[in-house]
């Protein structure tokens, strides 16, 4: 009795079927790329058009994708860049409000504290917190002295003061009432912040409104940031 062969035998056996090669859409690549660099967004708020772009382009490859009919790859990387732009998107967003949900709440405790030296008639006091930090006079100085014999710091102070909505808030003198009202306007850019408030200083005719620009000026790490009072008007400023 023959007995088959060991080739006539692993002939009648199935072979292995051989999976076909799948080429990675190039989008799924490109969107992984995208969603990666989408920690820029936590940089400055106007670089979270990359999170989007990271998510348009993960939502374009996803859909060619499951139109080839299995015929490319590439899901997981346009699944995995599609998390990474909307975790980034969503932390910058998240930071960028708590940064200037902080900046107001200081700028708002700075002018208070400006208007209550003001109201108090430390008027130089009250004018040094308008100069820039690094111009400031020593708060030890003498600084009645300066200002009657420096022509500059004179003439700096007269021209801040003698305004129209100081002009009411000193004439009120001591007595003066005031109250916040809201927060007009506030803007970024990669070195300062600026705020502006809207007060109203009560008369017994009707309140008299009048805005304060805070800014806030980064110098550097070691120095911090520096805040000053930029203007006072008495109509609303246009940032």
């Amino acid at each position: 009795m023959n007995q088959p062969s060991i080739l006539e035998a692993r002939a009648d056996e199935p072979s292995p079927t051989v999976e076909e090669y799948r080429p990675v859409n190039p989008l799924a690549v490109v969107a992984l790329l995208t969603g990666l660099a989408s920690a820029a967004a936590l940089i400055h708020p106007l670089l979270a058009v990359v999170p989007l772009a990271a998510i348009v382009l993960a939502t374009l490859a996803l859909r060619a994708i499951a139109a080839s009919s299995r015929q490319v790859t590439g899901r997981s990387l346009a699944v995995t860049g599609l998390c990474l732009a909307t975790l980034f998107l969503g932390w910058g967003v998240a930071a960028n409000l708590h940064h200037q949900a902080t900046i107001r709440r200081q700028a708002r405790e700075f002018a208070d504290d400006w208007l209550q030296i003001l109201a108090s008639g430390d008027l130089h006091r009250a004018h040094q917190l308008h100069i820039a930090k690094e111009y400031r006079l020593d708060p030890q100085s003498q600084m009645n002295t300066v200002y009657e014999t420096n022509q500059e710091a004179g003439s700096s102070f007269t021209s801040f003061y003698y305004n129209p909505a100081l002009e009411r808030f000193r004439a009120a003198g001591p007595s003066v009432r005031y109250h916040f009202v809201e927060f007009a306007l506030q803007s970024h850019d990669s070195l300062a912040d600026e705020v502006v408030l809207k007060y109203e200083l009560e008369t017994p005719q009707e309140p008299v409104p009048f805005w304060i620009s805070v800014r806030r000026t980064y110098k550097n790490h070691l120095r911090g940031a520096d805040w000053e009072i930029f203007s006072v008007t008495h109509e609303p400023p246009v940032l």
